[in-house]
This record gives structure tokens, sequence and C-alpha cells, in this order.
């Protein structure tokens, strides 16, 4: 029997016209037309998760490592609501998740009745207090467009996620005739004036004591080669924010991470800044307590982000990449002053006995580290080697819990042949541990490194600071992880000590099969000064 194409082939028509290929999510009733379609077309990978919330992560990671969008198809109701978390965590990371969801019909939406499956009082409201972009298709002829659009959008500028609401009624229809999308529409790019460049170029070359502050829209934009460029030309001295951490290579004239007082003295006391791609977010500046004494160029693709926490000298609205390329061409066009190689320059990693194995038995290239909000993370953006072939995503300005292993999955997913690490907690490894069983299912060989103390060491550690030692909520029981891992049929590690810990690592990286290395630690272990 031929089956007559309906609204499930058009959301996948979308798809392919919009360059995507892999889609996460959870099959449902109330999306069996695009399942169907996505098992009938044969171009999609389709990667099932246990929670849209996970799916959501994963696709975030998906998007973060490519650049491309993330696309998540579920139910309305339940599984768009156990997206918003990944929603939110791709708008405060400027992220292109894109949620495809079925939405109710517009009578219904206006009646509200009691009873209905997955009710939901207002869904498009729901998407839309997480920041991210909606669309809505109540007829089969706006399905394509509706799609399309909103990749474009998501796409367009700062990256941000979309939504699409589609009806059950446009979802069971007949396909339209709606013409195919053959390619998504190009946004026009902000562009620095000829003026701005020369502002720029002047403030620059005449600086006493110029730094370079790189933020994570270098890595955004794809800029990392251009920026190599100009700082290969200027001979100037950078730092990077976290997130901005695996933008620039850790040689020449870096001189640090801004995650630690010395960095943020540094940076306070040049007398011109120029801030690549970074919105000085609360976790970058530690809640604006970051000191900017000298003249501040601030380059970035949002508008809203330029003198809003920071008052610039100049503000250019611009993505990295085009701006590097013009500024390093102007830079250029006379003989630049000689490369004065800073006393500072190539800091060395910060030194911590637990996080010394992962530097020395991660590959040097071809590898991505997914950190969660663990107290792990405080050590790992300066304890280890980073840059454009060493990628380190965390959920930083959201911070969200739990994050780390999806995203993993999904960053995997777009780069089978990279060397993939998530370090988690032992609280946050649990908010989404059942995704150990889609780690299996796909045979995804990230490998997973849970540090183990029993505990919500975050807030432990702040209890035990500022309530005299009083604790609540926050010492959990032991979960043995390994045991869990053997249970989903992957293999494990327990590490009792840092040398265990780095055979362990070793060997699972040289496996390439899903793994769990369960580290054994105190809250003590990781939230004490380097050793």
């Amino acid at each position: 029997m031929t089956s007559i194409p309906n609204g499930g082939d058009s959301v996948v028509s979308a798809l392919a016209a919009c360059g995507v290929d892999t889609v996460f999510g959870i099959p449902a009733s109330y999306t069996i037309e695009i399942y169907d379609a996505l098992a009938r077309d044969g171009r999609f990978r389709s990667i099932v998760a246990r929670n849209e919330q996970a799916a959501a992560f994963m696709a975030d990671g998906y998007a973060r490592r490519t650049g491309k969008p993330g696309v998540v198809v579920v139910t309305g109701g339940p599984g768009l609501g156990n997206t918003v978390t990944g929603l939110q965590t791709a708008y405060a990371d400027s992220s292109p998740l894109v949620v495809i969801a079925s939405d109710l019909e517009p009578a219904q939406r206006l009646e509200q009745p009691l009873g209905l499956p997955h009710e939901a009082v207002d869904q498009a409201g729901l998407a839309a207090a997480t920041g991210a972009i909606v669309a809505r298709a109540d007829d089969p002829g706006s399905i394509r467009t509706s799609v399309c659009g909103t990749i474009a959008q998501s796409l367009s500028g700062r990256n941000r996620p979309g939504v699409v609401l589609i009806s059950r009624s446009a979802m069971e229809a007949p396909a339209s005739d709606e013409p195919d999308v053959t390619e998504l529409p190009e946004a026009t790019p902000s562009t620095a004036t000829y003026k701005e460049l020369s502002e720029a170029v002047d403030l620059l070359r005449t600086a006493v004591d110029p730094l370079v502050l790189v933020g994570a829209g270098v890595a955004g934009a794809r800029a990392e080669d251009e920026l190599e460029s100009f700082l290969a030309l200027s001979g100037f001295p950078y730092v990077t924010t976290v997130p901005g951490s695996s933008s620039a290579n850790r040689s020449g004239n870096w001189l640090g991470v801004l995650d630690n007082p010395t960095s943020r003295k540094r940076l306070s006391s040049a007398d011109v800044v120029l801030a690549l791609g970074t919105s000085f977010g609360a976790a970058t500046t530690k809640s604006w307590t970051l000191k900017i004494s000298g003249s501040l160029i601030h380059v970035d693709i949002d508008p809203r982000s330029l003198g809003q926490h920071y008052q610039p000298r100049l503000a250019i609205e611009e993505d990295a990449r085009s701006f590097l390329v013009s500024l390093t061409s102007l830079f250029a066009e006379s003989a630049p002053p000689d490369p004065q190689i800073s006393t500072e320059a190539n800091q060395p990693l910060l030194t911590h006995r637990w996080i010394a194995p992962i530097e020395s038995a991660l590959p040097k290239v071809d590898a991505t580290i997914c950190v969660d909000v663990t107290m792990a993370s405080g050590w790992i953006p300066g304890g280890i080697s980073l840059g454009p072939t060493r990628k380190l995503m965390m959920p930083w300005n959201f911070m969200t819990l739990g994050w780390a292993y999806a995203a993993a999955l999904g960053t995997q997913a777009a780069v089978p042949d990279d060397t993939v690490l998530a370090v988690m907690g032992d609280g946050g490894a649990l908010f989404t541990i059942g995704e150990l069983a889609t780690a299996v299912d796909h045979q995804l060989p990230v490998v997973l490194l849970v540090f183990n103390n029993r505990s919500y060491g975050i807030i432990a550690d702040l209890q035990d600071k500022v309530c005299d030692g009083r604790r609540f909520g926050v010492d959990l029981g032991y979960v043995d992880f390994c045991s869990i891992a053997n249970a989903f049929g992957l293999s494990w590690h327990r590490a009792k000590t840092p040398e265990e810990l780095e055979t362990a690592l070793k060997k699972s990286f040289t496996a390439r099969e899903p793994t769990v290395i369960e580290a054994l630690v105190e809250i003590s272990d990781l939230g004490t000064e380097s050793t």
C-alpha cells in the first residue's frame, strides 16, 4: 500500500532542504507522521533518547560542536515541557537548538476544554518564555516555511533556539503543493565601518599595554584561524573566557583563563582591551566585579550586549570572523609594531591531582570535553590544554545541572571519530543516567567520568562556608555507578586514586566504546587549593 504524503513528509522534506541529517527525540502518537516519514526517507539518523530533556541536551551538544541546527522532535504537552530546560540553556549560551512538537487545534487552544490529551494552556507562551523563536503551522501549507524559517532565524545573528508547533490536523492532512524550500535565506550581516575599523586599529597601535579578551563568540563564528592570524600579526597578549577556552591555542602570548584573580587583574590593568564575542555575563565577570579601566573595544554580533554591562570606547556589532578578517587586513597595511612577548606569556596550567589525569590521558587533537555543573568544573578550564582541536563545552550561563552526558552523546553523534569525555558529579549524573541506554543502542563511545563525592558538592561546600557548617539536603547516599553501568551493558572502571583514574581514562579512550568511570572522591578533594 502506497502512503499518501502528509504533514510529516512536509516536515522531513523541510529538514532535508535545510541540510539537517540528524534528529533527536522520542516517537509519540502525536508525532507518528514525522517519525514514519523519517523512516521512509532513509537519509536521516534518528537518535532516540530516554527523556525529552536529555534529547534537547543532545541536540544542544550537536549544535555547539557543529554550528548546525540541533533538531528535536517530540510530542506536545509533556514532551515539549521536558525540553524547556534545554531551550533555556541553548538561549543562554547562544546555541541553535530547534524543537518540533505537536500542538492542539486552534479551536482547542481558544476554548481550553479540560481533559484533552496533552492539554496545555499556552504552549507557544511556554516556548517563548525560554527566549526561543516560536512558529505555528495550523495547516499543511505552512509547515515547510515554518520549519525552514525557524531554522534560518536560529542561525541568524546571535544563534538562539526555536520551536515549531504543528497542529494535529496539519500533521495528518495530505501534504500541500507548497514548493520545496531549496536553501536557507541568508540574513544580511552587520559589518564594521571603515571608520570603526580605523579607530580600532589606532587604539590598538598606540596602546602601551593592550590585551585581547577571547569569548565564546569566536568559536561560535568558527573564527579560530582568523584569530590566530591576527594574534600572530599583532603579537598581542590574550586571555580567554571560560566558554571561549576552545577559541584560541594556549601558546604565544596566552595569559590564562578569565576565571582567577591573576587573569582578572591582568585584564583590569590593560590600557586597551579588545573583547571579541563575549556578553560579559555574571559568570564570566564574577557578578560584574571585574574591573576594566582601559579603553574597551567591544565586538559582538548581538547589539544588546554592547554597553549592557561595561561601557565601551568603541562598540562594533559584527560577528568575530568577519571583524577579524577586516581588522587583520587593515592592521597589515603598514608594518605592525614589533611583537613584544610578555614575560607573563605561556602561563602554566593549574595543577590539581584529580584533573591532571584528564590532561595526560585525553588525546591532544580531535577531542571534546563536556563538563557539567560540578566541583571539578572549577579546575578544568585552567587545568586542561584547550584549543580548536581540544574543545571544552559547558552550560556556562544557565548553569544547567545534568547537561554534560546527554550533550556529549549529541557531540559524539556529530563527530563520530572524536574522543568525547563527559565530566559530572554524582548528583548531576543521576539527572540523565537513563541515557546510558541511548549510548548503547547507538554505540556512541562517550566516556562518562563521575566524580562521586556522595553529595551536591558545590552547595554542600557553600553551606559549610556560609551556614556555619549546617547542611541540609546535600548529603546523598552512595550510588554505585559501576553497577549501574554494568546493568546497562557498558564497560566500567572504578578509580580510588588519581593514578588509577589516569589508567582508566587511557584504557577507555583506546577501547572506543560506551564507558563509565567512577572516581571516588571527597568534597575536600575538589574544593581545596591545587596540589
